[in-house]
């Protein structure tokens, strides 16, 4: 399936290097440096070794749409983002983009439509996509394919360059934004079994349907947070097999379920 138009968490950057030295300048016309769409821990096209600017203090914007409706991936699924950057003082536009989860990890895979104006890269385990030959055309269009699974909120983050075309790194632009990406209402996980211990058979606001594998002797079921803290615990009874295990005092985020020293990392939407 593929829905119409981008608008994440999911994380798009458009780091627009342009132009910096005449030394420099055609590479970054080609296509900007990896990891400088503001990525949390990354770097920025507005540092003082790239445009040397503060960020967002023009008169433009740079955004994209999400084809997603609601701004909701399914997993597996591909969108396509469109990202426009506007700003009528300037005459050259390149960008960047990245899609991260809660933990500012990879999230989904970028697809270049358009082999044309736009280019894919990878740095430090993310993959990027922005501008290929940076021109006075301020609109790029691609896809991306959501996780196979369901891994919570998605962020893009978008970083944009207004250039005034001097091949010099004065004068420029530099737009940052951010369009989060939520999982579709309804998109739960797939039941996973883990080493016969147990699988999740469906989830709601409130509550995990846990089928455990019958067992001659009483054990413990618990919630875990990334972090390592037990969020819940409750004993597991000889003979006893499907569970309802109550989790609305959770915030939503990611947890693991764990019996019998196995675990199944989950959503809490």
């Amino acid at each position: 399936m593929k829905s119409s138009t981008l608008g994440i968490a999911l994380t798009i950057l458009i780091g627009g290097a342009i132009a910096l030295t005449p030394k420099e300048s055609n590479t970054k016309a080609t296509a900007p440096p990896a990891n400088t769409c503001y990525v949390p821990g990354g770097s920025g096209c507005g540092s003082s070794s790239c445009h040397n600017t503060s960020i967002n203090t023009g008169s433009g914007f740079i955004q994209a749409t999400f084809s997603g409706a609601n701004n909701e991936y399914v997993p597996g699924q591909t969108y396509t983002i469109n990202v426009t950057i506007s700003d009528d003082t300037k005459q050259r536009f390149g960008f960047q983009a990245a899609s991260v989860d809660q933990n500012n990890m990879q999230a989904g895979t970028f697809i270049v439509t358009n082999t044309n104006n736009t280019s894919a890269q990878s740095s430090g385990g993310l993959s990027f996509i922005g501008h290929k030959a940076a021109n006075s055309s301020a609109t790029w269009s691609f896809d991306w394919t959501a996780p196979s699974t369901n891994v919570g909120p998605i962020k893009f983050y978008l970083a944009g360059n207004a250039a005034n075309n001097n091949n010099s790194d004065s004068g420029d632009n530099i737009y940052t934004s951010q369009l989060p990406v939520n999982p579709a209402q309804g998109v739960g996980l797939t039941p996973v079994m883990m080493n016969d211990a147990f699988k999740i058979i469906s989830q709601d606001p409130s509550q995990l349907v846990v089928q455990v594998a019958d067992h001659n002797a009483a054990r413990s079921i618990s919630i875990i947070s990334m972090a390592g803290q037990i969020l819940y615990q409750n004993t597991v009874n000889a003979g006893e097999t499907m569970l309802r295990i109550p989790y609305n005092h959770l915030a939503n985020g990611i947890y693991l379920l764990q019996c019998d020293y196995k675990s199944i990392k989950f959503v809490k939407q």
